[in-house]
């Protein structure tokens, strides 16, 4: 037998998933021996599908949430107010839940956006480590949130009351519909010949010939 004093053990692509714990053992005819160690991989920041923004109030919620190794930094870009929010501007929240499955970190950043929304105001989510950076725009959650980002409060109160008002009419137009509406007479097949009712209304009745008696 070959014996080798030392193995390697190579990771042609390593992926987040293959961090972990490993076991290396060593054994010959005299005994054997093991030693656990664990495994760190590193990568770029992943935006996480919890990033987006919500309407409330007079104003929005924006989280934007990244996940990598190292830890990554989080910002917000207003592109259309030239400004780049991050850690310390009054506004702007982070949290780190801490060290999650093979040592990925996730950092979540909140920006809170006082006052009318200007309908060109488009918000950018950007995490950043040391491998690479990622940048999306973030998208208005609530159904609402595009009227309300258009309109403002205000007008998102009276286009609300708008499409009441309308669901209230026609609920009574039909109503009324229903209301005065005839009624339904069963329409019935014309005739037979002599005035007679219709074959399928009565037994069909078969006579042997014709003459008196």
């Amino acid at each position: 037998a070959v014996y080798e004093p030392q193995v390697t053990m190579t990771l042609a692509a390593a992926r987040p998933e293959d961090a972990g714990e490993y076991l290396c053992r060593a054994e010959n005819q005299h005994g054997e021996s093991s030693l656990a160690f664990n495994l760190t991989v590193e990568f770029p920041p992943i935006l996480l599908p919890d990033s987006r923004c919500t309407p409330g109030g007079d104003g929005a919620r924006c989280v934007c949430s990244a996940s990598a190794i190292p830890e990554p930094a989080v910002t917000f870009d207003l592109p259309s107010r030239n400004v780049t929010v991050t850690e310390g501007h009054r506004d702007y929240t982070v949290t780190t839940p801490g060290r999650g499955t093979g040592g990925v970190v996730t950092v979540t950043g909140i920006l809170t956006l006082r006052g009318t929304l200007d309908p060109r105001l488009a918000v950018l989510c950007s995490a950043h480590n040391p491998h690479g950076s990622v940048r999306q725009q973030l998208r208005f959650h609530h159904p609402g949130g595009l009227v309300w980002a258009k309109v403002g409060p205000v007008g998102a109160v009276v286009a609300f009351a708008i499409v009441i008002a309308l669901v209230c009419y026609l609920s009574q137009s039909r109503r009324k519909k229903a209301a005065g509406s005839p009624e339904v007479t069963p329409v019935q097949p014309p005739p037979g010949q002599g005035g007679d009712p219709a074959p399928e209304l009565r037994p069909l009745q078969v006579r042997g010939g014709h003459g008196g008696g």
